[in-house]
């Protein structure tokens, strides 16, 4: 059963109009996420009843949110954490145990990374070219809006390998553009090898054979070469930063960028080794500065001012522990065991969104921010409600 009136069709889709509009520009766009959670989950209990709870409650990649979500917050109460991530996850997961997810049909998820990807590009292109700031994304960290930006590139991506010569595949390709035009102008090197990964993962899969597959890699070397042309001049400087940070550390400089990043996994294992279990919580800069008193880190470290340790995966074990990071290892590979045996064109977008975050979680910690938390989440749990639940996607209906 689905809404008639375009009023309720419009309160329930709320949460996604503000993930791919205002979410990542807008001023406290996390906290006005749980009140359109709410309206909506109000509105889907409302239409739907216990319908879509016990449909939705078939989806593994929710209960394995659930499952982290009762961690982080049990870990709180007891030890430590944070009011934000708590926030975020459980908006996100409340919303999809009752969310109509069939609501969300091809024509609705590329007119929300169309609409998303004019909005990044432009605060983009506004930031950077009309307040003349280099690498500034406004309300959001530059790192995490640039996964942002790729998550909508890779549903664009998506929609251009279905259709290529299509109006669904030129907003597509519009959508990869414009998102991926934002992305280039974060500066963001480990978002920059995420995305690329993604899409390579995208067309491997996608391929029908050896000779489908070479004609998509030559499109994708020619708008790559299109896109590294016009983005010429930032991408020559970063290179450049990158070199000189290269050469800091060939020297026995550890206190570039780069540099930084070396120290900080090797201060997260000397503090987890300590506390495996559970973690350590927000608690980690006593942690340091101990280690620093005992010589084992440097002063570098102190200074640089850790607010977390730029990787997903050994952030986790620091926070919340070997309990913890092995209850968040499934939100990550859950999605890519789903797609893998699914029929569903979904699995495209899966593989390459699954891609996209854990190869940004080398770098970074794109699941510790609202806005990614949120993206990820509520992207990725519909695609796999899709691809589990049906064989072929031909049977759905747009």
């Amino acid at each position: 059963m689905m809404p008639s009136s375009l009023w309720s069709k419009t309160i329930i889709l709320l949460p996604y109009l503000f993930l791919f509009t205002g979410l990542s520009i807008m001023q406290n766009g996390n906290k006005r996420m749980v009140l359109f959670a709410v309206i909506a989950i109000i509105a889907s209990i409302v239409i739907y009843k216990k319908q879509m709870l016990r449909e939705n409650l078939r989806n593994w990649v929710l209960w394995a949110v659930l499952v982290f979500s009762t961690y982080v917050i049990l870990h709180y109460q007891y030890k430590d954490g944070s009011p934000s991530l708590i926030r975020a996850y459980l908006a996100a997961a409340l919303l999809l145990l009752v969310f109509p997810w069939q609501m969300l049909t091809r024509r609705v998820w590329l007119t929300l990374s169309v609409v998303g990807s004019v909005c990044l590009m432009s605060n983009s292109i506004y930031h950077t070219f009309y307040l003349d700031q280099e690498r500034a994304a406004g309300l959001m960290n530059v790192i995490p809006y640039a996964t942002f930006c790729s998550g909508i590139a890779i549903l664009g991506f998506h929609f251009f390998l279905e259709a290529p010569r299509s109006r669904s595949g030129l907003c597509g390709l519009l959508c990869v553009l414009f998102s991926s035009s934002a992305v280039i102008l974060t500066l963001s090197r480990g978002v920059w090898l995420a995305l690329l990964a993604a899409f390579v993962v995208m067309l491997v899969f996608h391929a029908k054979s050896i000779r489908h597959l070479g004609r998509y890699f030559v499109i994708f070397l020619v708008s790559s070469a299109l896109v590294l042309f016009v983005f010429k001049d930032q991408l020559e400087t970063r290179i450049e930063q990158t070199q000189a940070e290269i050469s800091r550390i060939e020297s026995g400089d550890m206190d570039s960028s780069i540099g930084l990043r070396f120290q900080m996994w090797r201060a997260a294992f000397l503090i987890s080794k300590d506390n495996f279990w559970l973690g350590v919580g927000n608690e980690h800069l006593p942690e340091l500065e101990q280690r620093y008193e005992d010589g084992q880190i440097s002063v570098g470290i102190i200074n640089f001012r850790v607010y977390h340790f730029h990787n997903q995966f050994i952030d986790t074990l620091v926070r919340f522990g070997f309990v913890g990071l092995i209850l968040f290892l499934p939100i990550y590979f859950l999605p890519i065991y789903i797609a893998l045996k699914s029929n569903h064109t979904y699995r495209v977008a899966i593989l390459g969104l699954a891609t996209l975050y854990i190869v940004a979680s080398l770098t970074d910690v794109p699941l510790n921010h609202s806005q990614t938390i949120l993206l990820y989440i509520m992207l990725m749990i519909p695609l796999c409600g899709f691809a589990q639940t049906e064989k072929n996607d031909k049977t759905e209906k747009t």
